[in-house]
């Protein structure tokens, strides 16, 4: 594989319904092993992993949906789930929709503190975040080195 000297470059392992992706800059040949880890959410979705530095993340917008009620509706006590352009109350319809299928849920505060996370998993902590955003070369960069190629989303 061809690549300039300083590329990030991705690597993607499947095995089964794991997948992870691996960042690296490699400097000369070497060998990239994966570890992959489960990331299942109440729902049964699979979520693949990345490897940032010595951490790892969801690789995709968390799609548990549980309820879900229209954009007006907030409280800071009760937990609420939401999907962008929906406004009713059914799961299933809600999950039909193009923007679960491409961007997954919305979440208010209550609802991520109630365990919407995979079992192990958790909203990062700003030291996690920071961690992250140093490894990728500071919060002028990070963002762009995170997105998806091209300008789609």
């Amino acid at each position: 594989m061809e690549y300039a000297t300083g590329d990030l470059l991705k690597f993607t392992g499947i095995s089964g319904n794991y997948s992870t992706v691996k960042m690296d800059t490699p400097t000369k040949s070497k060998l990239i092993t994966f570890t992959f880890v489960e990331c299942q959410d109440g729902d049964g979705n699979n979520y693949p992993v990345v490897e940032i530095d010595t951490q790892l993340w969801m690789a995709e917008n968390l799609k548990y949906l549980p309820s879900v009620v229209g954009p007006v509706t907030g409280s800071e006590t009760i937990p609420y789930y939401y999907v962008s352009g929906y406004n009713g109350t059914n799961v299933t319809d809600a999950k039909a929709t193009a923007n679960y299928i491409t961007y997954g849920v919305l979440y208010n505060w209550p609802a991520v503190m109630t365990g919407v996370c995979p079992t192990g998993w958790h909203a990062p902590t700003k030291a996690e975040l920071i961690i992250m955003q140093t490894y990728l070369g500071g919060e002028d960069v990070a963002g762009g080195k995170l997105k998806e190629t091209g300008t789609n989303h």
